[in-house]
């Protein structure tokens, strides 16, 4: 293949675990040139000024407006082009560019149930988010990118499984290829070694509520935290005299514990360890983060429950994770909990939750970048064919 370039093009902040999760060694690796254009600037301004600009690499550079986007796409016209920026009012003028210079694009798509919300959950969802920006951004998805004189991705890559969502612009010219969720990559890289020995823990999930980076970048934060970190320590105490496991606590990856004392009283905190404590914990408690998906992997039990002030801001997302995996969610202040009960694991609902949402292959060892790149290097027509052969 002449071309060995690849643009990842990012709008939110670039951090170290980006690096990790979006192929970059194994472009590299691969022989690629690689550049991470950051456009937070341009799709995302109020988070830009809130959060600003770190250099994750040298190949790492911030785009501060669309003139120096052209520039920079002028230079790298037989580049590939992979996107992480979310189609919309405020991306548009970006796809149309590389339109323009007829580049070619990767579009994600994403799976998770959080992604097809049914019933109650689903109006709670878009009541949640009523806004003038929200719904321009809801409009402004009835005009057609061709409209606009942007022309269909080449390829998108499905990070999931059967059920996932795309990010336009896709069309009838876009070949659809299937990689995984990132989990499911990260769960390959670790390679479990055999007998992983299960410790006398339960691992809680952290979500970072009150002070979710997300949430603070956008003014939406709601929940109190002395109030919310004080209700999870009691259904933990609770856990932990019904079980006797002891609750060790997965710290969220964007969390920084040390700005806010010590929340989860002596309990242990680990940081960057999610996948090694849920691969020896015997009971896996959570919210509604999507790490679930390492303990539908490794087939550990699932305890789902939420605090009143949690389930306030983000009942939509428990209620989808919970129908997913036919479970009840639990309040943090119930008294009858059957710990029992939620040991067991019904191994047919995890298989089709894995298929549906974590990965289409039958034991395919192949990471998603490296479908991608297989796809890119042996330019068969057929892209869902590549999949077959690269992951027997």
């Amino acid at each position: 293949m002449a071309n060995r370039s690849i643009v990842l093009l990012v709008e939110n902040p670039f951090t170290q675990r980006d690096y990790e999760r979006f192929g970059i060694d194994i472009f590299l690796k691969r022989g690629y040139r690689v550049k991470i254009l950051q456009v937070t600037p341009i799709t995302k301004p109020h988070v830009h000024r809130f959060v600003g600009f770190k250099k994750i690499c040298d190949f790492h550079c911030i785009v501060n407006t669309l003139q120096q986007f052209q520039n920079v796409i002028e230079k790298n016209k037989n580049s590939i082009v992979i996107s992480f920026v979310q189609y919309g009012l405020l991306s548009f003028c970006l796809f149309r560019m590389l339109s323009k210079y007829n580049i070619r694009l990767c579009v994600l798509a994403f799976s998770g149930p959080f992604f097809s919300i049914k019933g109650k959950g689903k109006w709670l969802f878009r009541l949640q988010r009523i806004s003038i920006r929200n719904i321009i951004d809801y409009l402004f998805r009835y005009i057609k990118p061709c409209w606009l004189n942007i022309k269909d991705a080449d390829i998108c890559l499905v990070l999931g499984g059967q059920r996932y969502v795309a990010q336009e612009p896709i069309g009838a010219a876009t070949k659809i290829i299937y990689g995984h969720a990132f989990d499911y990559d990260l769960f390959l890289k670790r390679k479990l070694p055999s007998g992983d020995l299960k410790e006398n823990i339960a691992v809680f999930l952290d979500e970072y509520a009150p002070y979710h980076p997300d949430d603070v970048n956008a003014g939406v934060t709601s929940i109190d935290a002395t109030t919310y970190y004080g209700r999870l320590n009691n259904f933990f105490n609770k856990l932990e005299q019904e079980t006797g496991l002891q609750v060790v606590v997965a710290a969220h990856p964007r969390s920084d514990y040390e700005l806010h004392g010590n929340v989860f009283g002596k309990r242990r905190l680990e940081k960057g360890q999610t996948i090694d404590l849920i691969a020896q914990a015997k009971l896996v408690v959570a919210h509604m983060s999507t790490a679930v998906n390492f303990a539908i992997l490794m087939k550990k039990p699932i305890l789902l429950f939420a605090t009143e002030e949690f389930m306030a801001a983000n009942e939509c997302f428990v209620l989808a994770l919970a129908q997913a995996l036919g479970k009840k969610v639990y309040d943090a202040e119930d008294q009858k909990i059957n710990f029992e009960e939620e040991m067991s694991i019904d191994y047919d609902i995890y298989e089709f939750y894995k298929k549906k949402y974590i990965s289409v292959q039958n034991d395919c060892v192949k990471n998603s970048w490296e479908i991608l790149c297989d796809t890119l290097e042996m330019k068969i027509d057929n892209a869902e064919k590549i999949n077959e052969i690269q992951c027997k």
